[in-house]
Parts: C-alpha cells; sequence; structure tokens
C-alpha cells in the first residue's frame, strides 16, 4: 500500500470533524462592532491634536462629508480644516490635558454594515491662560463598514 491510502481515510475523518462553519467567520456582534468603533473614534480625536491628518484621514471615506452651521465640507476641505485649526490653537497657547468618550451610543443598521454614532466628547485644558473643565461637545457620526474597515461616512459637532 501507498501513502496515500493511509492518508485519504485521515483525511476524510479530519473534514468530518471539522465545524460545520469554518470558514464562514461572522462578524463581530453589535457590541464589539460599537467597541471597535469607538476606538477609531478616540484615535482620530487625539490625532487631531497631534496634527496626525495621515491617522485621520486613515478612518475618512471617500465622501466623507462634515456638516456645520453655515457650511458643508469634503475630506479634503476637513483634513486641512483640522490642521490650520489646531495651529491656530496652538499658537495661542492652548492646551488640552485630558479627554474622554461619554454617553457613546451606537445603534446599527444594514447588517450590522452602517452605524450611527452619538456621544459626547469631554476635555480638560487651559484656553489663553484660563483652565477650563468638563468642556463638552456633543457629536453624530455616521460610519460604513467596506471591505472589513469601518470608515467615517459624516460628521457634525455640536458644542455645548
Amino acid at each position: 500500500m501507498n501513502i496515500y491510502s493511509y492518508l485519504l481515510p485521515a483525511l476524510m475523518v479530519l473534514l468530518s470533524c471539522a465545524p460545520s462553519n469554518y470558514g464562514n467567520r461572522k462578524s463581530p456582534g453589535p457590541e464589539a462592532e460599537a467597541q471597535i468603533i469607538k476606538e477609531l473614534e478616540l484615535k482620530a480625536i487625539t490625532a487631531e491634536f497631534r496634527l496626525d491628518t495621515a491617522s485621520i484621514a486613515s478612518v475618512m471615506h471617500h465622501n466623507f462629508i462634515a456638516v456645520y452651521a453655515h457650511k458643508l465640507q469634503n475630506r479634503q476641505q476637513e483634513i486641512a480644516g483640522i490642521y490650520s485649526g489646531i495651529v491656530k490653537r496652538q499658537q495661542a497657547g492652548e492646551t488640552m490635558d485630558s479627554l474622554y468618550l461619554d454617553d457613546f451610543r451606537a445603534q446599527f443598521y444594514n447588517n450590522n454594515q452602517t452605524a450611527i454614532i452619538t456621544f459626547y466628547t469631554v476635555t480638560k485644558g487651559t484656553r489663553k491662560g484660563v483652565p477650563y473643565e468638563n468642556r463638552r461637545m456633543r457629536w453624530y457620526d455616521v460610519w460604513v463598514k467596506e471591505n472589513g474597515q469601518w470608515l467615517l461616512v459624516s460628521i457634525q459637532g455640536t458644542p455645548l
């Protein structure tokens, strides 16, 4: 008998013992997806204060849109605005000592491929030499999952 006559039955036994969903990996549930997005939100926000626009751009969808009171901005305009805004704050001596996300909520649609995210950013720092605490801003963000990666499609922030 050759080696193949022994390997074929062994292979058949192994295949019959394999889980039926092997290779059909499901995406994480909504709670895990929300945690992934929360980490991406925090990564992008903290990157902003390091002037790391490459990190921010890496999570922005190519059709990104930012909503402001009197204008809309596309991806390139938003990245440029983030950079110039932070440079101006740094030149004015504004610092941010701490930041956290509060009241983070996620609603999922389209088989967990689209997410509506709401949360507050809460910051502590100094502006024009005057310390501040608990500066809050409410955010409404839309994320889509493309090719297994979450991408930020739209943001709208409201100072409180």
